[in-house]
């Protein structure tokens, strides 16, 4: 699979398969996002994602 780099701010939706996956904050390298599934919404937060989209 070949890499690719996108840049996000807050508000940015990305869509991955059936998911809508929304970035809510960004505070240092903790991205915070909300998850549309179809049914319901589901808040995840994600530590040090911030190291890795760096690359």
């Amino acid at each position: 699979m070949q890499e690719q780099e996108i840049e996000l701010s807050i508000g940015d939706s990305l869509q991955i398969g059936q998911h809508t996956v929304t970035v809510i904050d960004i505070e240092g390298g903790d991205i915070s996002f909300q998850i549309d599934h179809e049914e319901d919404e589901q808040p995840v937060s994600v530590d040090g994602f911030g190291e890795f989209a760096s690359r």
